[in-house]
């Protein structure tokens, strides 16, 4: 090879195709999107978690203190309430969470495909 043609330096517009760095783009900013809902989805979790154990301390607290099997009885079904009602509410923001990432993911691609054009 000529040493003249190693010099020419060499487009990226010919390198690579037209609407390449729109979808560069498109991948970065979706990754991007992927690693924030993870980190928000984390913060739930942890949220979470040491909000029922919190929950879970003082529900054996109370149970110590009960004089009679219809205490336990009540305690354990208000508990088991609460627990089911706070894990539906925990699930549906979880879901909340994951579904605006979504879409978030799919308008930065249909942004991406309309600079294309």
């Amino acid at each position: 090879m000529s040493q003249a043609r190693r010099e020419q330096p060499r487009s990226t517009d010919s390198v690579f195709p037209e609407g390449t760095a729109a979808f560069s783009d498109a991948i970065a900013g979706s990754f991007q999107t992927m690693f924030k809902t993870m980190s928000d989805l984390q913060q739930h979790y942890l949220q979470f978690a040491t909000h029922r154990l919190e929950k879970n301390a003082e529900a054996a607290s109370e149970f110590l203190r009960c004089k009679s099997w219809e205490d336990i009885a009540a305690l354990q079904q208000s508990w088991a309430k609460q627990v089911s009602d706070e894990y539906a509410q925990h699930f549906a923001k979880l879901a909340e969470v994951t579904q605006n990432a979504m879409q978030n993911g799919a308008a930065q691609f249909d942004n991406s495909a309309k600079r294309q054009h």
